[in-house]
């Protein structure tokens, strides 16, 4: 019978200098089976990625340093590979011995077998108190031990204590079988995603083992702080998860410290140690357990004072069960064919191909026909498209962001199609309300913020004078900039700052009226009242979604400023559909000796895109030295306002370029390739804050050399100097200076855009959203079944016993 294959996932951050030595043992293990490795590293500046990349076998995926989660990147390596079992290794953690891996795989012989973990010993130079501590250690034992849930009236009868030595696991050095991981994602968390697995994988009726044939050196030498630290969110996890009290008051962590004082020092006696080194170890014993046992007195105190609830356990899917998704978009083709828009249907057919069955809820302006606020389905595409008609006749500011028409609507969907879960991909236009109708149909729900809506009731951050918003929480500054009075963004947002919590309590007492009121002072003091109450309430309805999700740093910042909390908010850029690519990167059509610099401009023709800014640089460059190709609309279409934007834009343009500009309007996505190809420098010299940075992504794709502003989403696509350069926003002159370099420089156009970075596809998207998703209906499996099933008896299993 042929052995499993295996995929080895190491999440990596500055890992030298004991990346290369993990790195090397695990390569050089006796297994017959197919064996592919995966280092997910998060941001290393020490080395790691050339000593990754010095072993061309070992594969490399990288993450920006905010995206690192313990669960969850751990997650995206398992979605990354293919092998039937995964294994978690740490950078860290050194196999011992080439039979590491093939002890820990042999566990899997028995299908019922979840998971399987190795022994942990301490490092050779590691000191005494550290080796006594990881001997000491539950992963420390030389017995091979197996759990399941026998009994369950018996498991539940457990107390904590016994509980949290019956689920120990730990993804040190660890084995999961990936039919059980698709069923059972690890979950989201900076601490203990591996005990979560373990219980949760057991109450699922699966087995884990701990094999100390299985060993690997792995020991720390923490500083004080550092362990009070771990300690504190190690006691967290035990409390919300276990509900164990590792530590209930300052008293026992004393006492505690002192037992384990005067333990060392017995301990420090009988080794053969100089008499300096067991003075020194004996002085900082004190010290090392008074911060261990203060962490774990702090943490079981944080779940008190800051009300953390207690975590429901996490249930397995059935196997193969299908899954079904409601996706809502506030526009949808064949309406619209924007950004988000596009995107989510592009997500959608990725999903399709996965298996994943996706419906859509959308925000349309319906028909002539079509009355509004109504309800209607049809297919787009080949997908249920149930279309909720909004004419935007809303009453007051209030409804701009939570309209009861759209929560009913919603309803009926929900009701009709029974999703196991809701993706929210842009609520405006439709309500923030429907967060809310999802945890009462107990559906989990995820929410991708896109864009900077959640602050901004604009959503760009632009002020009525062009500039820049970079206040997140303006408060009362909102209303001035709505009603388009520049001059009182920043005395009012100041007054809002220092009355503290004073306008938001007082706005509670200006409702909107219904009807609206006639324009006036009343009703501007209702508008901004409701802009007031809008700020706070964005942060608590994100909060209550079961998972957040934004595609930028930028975006992650923001909404950590409006206020929600670290851990709710993941970052996960956007997949993009390369169809339109063919079977790769289009050829690049050469330009001719003497012929003008071809540098490209793709997108929307409005003022904060910043065509105006590359008119002016390629105006200050040598006559003939360049010629600048716009693609995209420069007409403005049927709208009014739009029309006079575009227009005035494209005016500014030619004045300032005259004969070097040349307008190629708007063009099909399917020809993107042919366009960059003819393209010498894409230039992307967007002056507001783009949330994203779609453009930068399609230049990586087709090989584009590329200039850029260096703001928010579109600076975090581009390693200046490296694929790409940056230059201040609104900087003509800069940007001149960039395209100079270029002029003077033919190899280095070719040679930024060698070095561009992969860019993340559709399908990986979809593979990533699988187990996101899966992540959410496990937990909401367990807090609807809280019950463990009972699994099949075997002579080496135990019912809580310790492994």
């Amino acid at each position: 019978m042929s052995l499993p294959s295996v995929s080895i996932v190491i999440p990596a951050k500055n890992g030298r200098p004991t990346i290369g030595p993990c790195l090397d043992a695990v390569l050089a293990q006796d297994y017959a089976g197919a064996v592919d490795v995966l280092v997910l590293d998060s941001g290393s500046r020490d080395g790691t990625l050339d000593d990754v990349r010095a072993r061309p076998s070992v594969a490399l995926h990288e993450i920006p340093p905010s995206s690192f989660d313990h669960g969850d990147t751990r997650n995206l390596g398992a979605g990354l590979t293919a092998g039937e079992l995964i294994v978690f290794l740490v950078q860290d953690a050194e196999p011992v011995g080439r039979r590491w891996l093939a002890e820990l795989v042999s566990n899997f012989d028995d299908p019922t077998v979840a998971g399987a973990f190795s022994r942990i010993l301490p490092r050779p130079d590691a000191g005494p108190l550290v080796q006594r501590g990881c001997q000491g250690d539950l992963c420390f034992g030389s017995e091979r031990t197996e759990v399941a849930v026998v009994d369950p009236a018996a498991w539940r009868a457990q107390d904590p204590h016994s509980l949290r030595v019956a689920v120990n696991f730990n993804d040190v050095s660890s084995c999961v079988r990936r039919s059980v991981w698709r069923r059972l994602p690890l979950v989201r968390g900076m601490f203990g995603e591996d005990i979560r697995f373990a219980r949760s994988a057991l109450e699922s009726g699966f087995r884990i083992v701990f094999d100390p044939r299985s060993e690997v050196l792995h020991s720390h030498e923490y500083e004080a702080a550092s362990v009070r630290a771990r300690t504190r969110i190690d006691a967290q996890m035990n409390r919300v998860f276990l509900r164990r009290l590792n530590v209930d008051s300052l008293r026992s962590a004393l006492i505690l410290a002192w037992r384990s004082w005067r333990s060392d020092r017995e301990y420090l006696a009988q080794q053969a140690l100089p008499w300096a080194q067991r003075l020194k170890w004996s002085a900082l014993s004190p010290l090392y357990h008074l911060s261990e046992f203060v962490g774990f007195w702090q943490g079981a105190r944080d779940v008190t004072t800051r009300g953390m609830p207690f975590e429901s356990v996490p249930r397995a899917l059935p196997a193969d069960a299908p899954l079904k998704v409601l996706m809502v978009v506030h526009g949808f083709p064949p309406d619209s064919w924007a950004g988000v828009e596009v995107l989510s249907l592009t997500l959608g057919r990725a999903l399709r191909r996965r298996g994943v069955e996706v419906v859509f809820f959308v925000r349309t302006p319906g028909t002539p026909e079509e009355s509004d606020r109504s309800l209607h389905s049809s297919e787009f595409d080949g997908f249920v498209v149930h279309r909720f008609v909004n004419r935007l006749a809303f009453g007051g500011v209030d409804e701009t962001y939570r309209f009861a028409p759209a929560e009913a609507a919603f309803d009926q969907v929900l009701a009709a199609e029974r999703p196991d879960v809701v993706h929210l991909q842009h609520m405006i236009h439709l309500s923030t309300g429907l967060v809310d109708r999802c945890r009462a149909a107990s559906v989990p729900c995820v929410v991708t913020v896109s864009d900077f809506w959640p602050s901004c009731p604009k959503v760009q951050r632009l002020r009525p004078d062009g500039s820049n918003c970079t206040r997140t929480t303006p408060g009362l500054g909102c209303a001035a900039c709505v009603k388009g009075k520049p001059r009182g963004v920043g005395l009012l947002a100041g007054l809002d700052a220092a009355a503290g919590g004073l306008p938001l309590w007082l706005a509670q007492y200006v409702p909107q009226s219904a009807p609206a009121r006639p324009p006036g002072p009343a009703k501007s003091l209702e508008d901004a009242a409701s802009l007031i109450r809008r700020e706070r309430w964005m942060a608590d309805v994100l909060s209550r979604a079961d998972a957040v999700v934004v595609p930028s740093a930028c975006l992650q910042r923001d909404l950590l400023a409006l206020g929600l909390p670290a851990g709710h908010v993941a970052l996960s850029a956007y997949g993009m559909d390369t169809g339109w690519l063919g079977s790769g990167p289009p050829a690049r059509v050469a330009r001719a000796a003497g012929e003008p610099l071809r540098v490209g401009f793709i997108g929307s023709i409005v003022p904060y895109k910043g065509l105006t800014v590359l008119a002016r640089a390629v105006a200050r460059l040598p006559a003939g030295a360049a010629q600048i190709h716009v693609h995209g609309d420069h007409e403005g279409g049927a709208d009014e306002v739009v029309r006079a934007l575009v227009g005035a834009e494209v005016a500014a343009a030619r004045q300032a370029a005259g004969e070097a500009i040349s307008f190629h309007g708007r063009f099909e996505h399917d020809r993107l390739g042919q366009l960059h190809a003819e393209l010498d420098v894409l230039v992307v010299p967007s002056t507001w804050q783009e949330a994203y940075g779609i453009t930068v992504r399609e230049a990586h794709l087709t090989g584009t050399p590329l200039l850029a502003s260096d703001i928010a989403g579109i600076a975090e696509g581009v390693r200046d100097g490296v694929d790409g350069l940056l230059f201040p926003p609104g900087d003509d002159a800069a940007l001149a200076a960039c395209l100079t370099r270029l002029l003077d420089d033919p190899e280095l156009g070719p040679r930024l855009a060698a070095a561009a970075p992969p860019v993340k596809t559709d399908d990986q998207e979809a593979a990533e959203y699988a187990w996101r998703y899966r992540q959410l209906v496990t937990r909401a499996a367990g807090r609807h079944n809280p019950e463990p099933v009972c699994a099949p008896a075997s002579p080496t299993s135990a019912a809580g016993a310790a492994p």
